[in-house]
């Protein structure tokens, strides 16, 4: 909710707002404000909250005079890389977490920015008129910053150990000013997102974008820290999780951060979203409140507590509103290492040019996970294709010849070892055409 009258007892520096997240009833849950101060504080000079919210309502009302910003027909997709630091256990072993952990984080994230969530029916009637589809869509980086093809999409494994690095749990500091430099890739082709051993009472944070009309914002030193922190149990959806936090949402929350959203209730009591479709209200809600939750004179509907940048849990969260829209392609139309993400070819093949959508793979696996045999639905294909079935270093392990009058195959598993594996399919021509995850059990 727009509260201009608090703008004054609320000047945050804007060039790295981050937010941090902790347990969501006992602690605060998102870093992001606190790893927004610390690093404003250590950069040269520190533009407020003010400031760069002037410049986002020129932007908004730019955006609007030419009908560009907050329609729902507005799409782009931003590549992405999971830096994974762990203690040098084996893969899908304690902070070593499996890709199928990270794929399952990007394809919530796609349903939330979309409002694909299987729970958006949940949202109360009241607010649903104002829940937008945002139509950012993110995937898994095909090649590193080299053009080298990666051999599991979208991950950046690090032993710590072997970099020399101290034992975990890390403060937003060290992640800060040791991990996130040694480790990031171009932030202006990549959203990064750094998974690991953090603070117990944070789950996550993330980098607020900057206006680039404003200096002093410490330049190439905010370059460095560009991204998302996730604390390694919070990711995804695949695994086991703390109660109220299962459903990948604490990556939806700092994500929006990262694309300039703030807390709904503006990080002050009754404070300001910037967000004039949602409602002020007092402070964090937590665990599933009951509708409607009223505060700050906010009723008859009260408190809007499923929204995706509240401290509710996992599976209370259910919107993004079109203000918040608005906001997040304001963002994208300019801000500095933001706008360029949208036209970042990390997600093509080298060799083809084109894209993958690893995190919406057009084909269909059933059932996956898997044993035994998978029916596999196809894509359409001009005369003959192939399968092929890869393991997460990239070496084949599978492949089979098809054709384009075949509408769906069913593939023998039985003799491939239990894991996480890519299935794709390709033209004659090796062009790319579908691709997902398919987890074997043993």
């Amino acid at each position: 909710m727009s509260n201009m009258g608090l703008l004054p007892m609320r000047l945050f520096s804007l060039g790295v707002f981050l937010a941090v997240v902790a347990p969501r009833a006992t602690y605060a849950q998102c870093g992001t404000v606190e790893a927004h101060i610390a690093t404003c504080t250590h950069a040269h000079g520190e533009p407020s909250r003010a400031a760069f919210e002037a410049w986002m309502r020129q932007t908004l009302a730019q955006a609007h005079k030419t009908n560009q910003t907050g329609q729902t027909n507005q799409t782009g997709t931003i590549p992405v890389v999971v830096h994974i630091i762990h203690d040098g256990e084996s893969v899908g072993q304690g902070l070593n977490i499996p890709a199928a952990q990270v794929q399952s984080q990007l394809e919530v994230l796609n349903e939330d920015f979309a409002r694909l969530n299987a729970d958006s029916t949940w949202t109360p009637r009241l607010f649903a008129p104002l829940a937008a589809k945002v139509g950012v869509q993110f995937c898994l980086a095909i090649v590193d910053t080299n053009g080298n093809v990666l051999p599991s999409p979208g991950i950046d494994r690090m032993d710590r150990k072997e970099r020399g690095w101290p034992l975990g749990p890390y403060t937003i500091s060290t992640i800060n000013s040791l991990l996130k430099p040694a480790t990031i890739w171009d932030p202006s082709r990549y959203l990064n997102i750094w998974v690991c051993n953090m603070d117990p009472y944070i789950y996550g944070y993330a980098q607020y974008p900057e206006s680039p009309t404003l200096p002093g914002l410490g330049g190439n030193q905010l370059a460095t820290t560009d991204g998302v922190v996730l604390g390694y149990k919070y990711v995804g959806r695949i695994g086991t999780f703390p109660a109220g936090l299962d459903k990948g949402r604490t990556g939806t929350h700092e994500v929006g951060h990262f694309l300039g959203l703030y807390h709904t209730w503006g990080d002050g009591n009754c404070g300001d979203d910037f967000a004039d479709d949602t409602p002020t209200q007092k402070n964090s809600s937590s665990g599933c409140p009951t509708f409607p939750h009223i505060s700050c004179s906010n009723g008859p509907d009260g408190d809007m507590f499923p929204n995706y940048m509240d401290y509710t849990n996992d599976a209370c969260m259910n919107l993004f509103t079109k203000d918040q829209q608005a906001r997040i392609w304001a963002v994208l139309s300019s801000s500095p290492r933001r706008a360029s993400l949208l036209a970042s070819t990390a997600c093509q093949s080298p060799q083809t040019g084109v894209a993958h959508n690893l995190a919406y793979g057009k084909l269909t696996l059933s059932p996956n996970p898997a044993q035994g045999n998978v029916a596999i639905g196809l894509p359409r294909i001009v005369g003959r294709g192939k399968l092929w079935l890869r393991d997460t270093t990239g070496k084949t392990i599978l492949e089979k010849d098809l054709f384009c009058t075949d509408p769906a195959i069913t593939l023998d598993v039985s003799a491939v070892a239990a894991g996480t594996y890519w299935l794709a399919i390709t033209t004659a021509t090796g062009a790319v055409v579908g691709q997902n995850m398919l987890v074997l059990l043993p």
